[in-house]
């Protein structure tokens, strides 16, 4: 499982996982429109700078499998 902190997250969202798990996982960011917001991930982490302020989607895709997560943006 993933856990996502800090949320609310202002430049920079962590991701706390296996090793083997954040390695194999891909992440995409949605924002309440459904409409797919570019991240960079690096490591453990995602940057967010310079995203707009509000309520956002994280989806991590793995193989087959997806956790969606509720995301604050401040």
């Amino acid at each position: 499982s993933f856990t996502f902190f800090p949320n609310p997250a202002n430049n920079r969202l962590w991701i706390r996982a296996d090793a083997d798990l954040l390695e194999l996982a891909r992440f995409e960011l949605y924002n309440s429109r459904g409409q797919r917001i570019p991240v960079d991930q690096s490591g453990s982490s995602l940057n967010i700078q310079g995203i707009e302020k509000g309520i956002y989607w994280l989806k991590a895709n793995i193989g087959n499998q997806s956790i969606i997560q509720k995301i604050l943006v401040e």
